[in-house]
């Protein structure tokens, strides 16, 4: 009798496993937002442009670019360099122009 209640204890720990290992993929699957992202001043924007290092927004905060994941790199194309900072992006011809275009002013710095 005690081996078969080991049994179903074993066989009840299972299917609650299971179960709870369903619902936490649900949650980490759960769909993400579509259509264009809205800014703070109501300009909209492509989702893929979130989280780039540019302000995509234009609206002098970087509504784009907030609540992003900072372990993450930016991704810079072309003859862009990443700032410092690795939180945004700027060109290359940009640098020592006495103009900051990064906002941890890496790109006027002197190697």
């Amino acid at each position: 009798m005690a081996t078969w209640s080991r049994s179903v204890a074993c066989k009840v720990n299972l299917v609650l496993l299971l179960v709870y290992m369903v619902l936490l993929c649900s949650l980490v699957s759960a769909p993400r937002p579509s259509g264009p992202f809205e800014c703070d001043n109501g300009k909209n924007i492509p989702r893929n442009w979130l989280c780039d290092g540019h302000d995509d927004c234009d609206d002098g905060h970087r509504s784009d670019e907030q609540n992003c994941d900072a372990s993450l790199p930016v991704q810079c194309e072309g003859e862009q360099f990443a700032c410092e900072d690795g939180t945004q992006c700027a060109s290359g011809q940009h640098v020592c122009d006495h103009d900051f275009d990064c906002d941890d002013r890496s790109d006027e710095k002197i190697a």
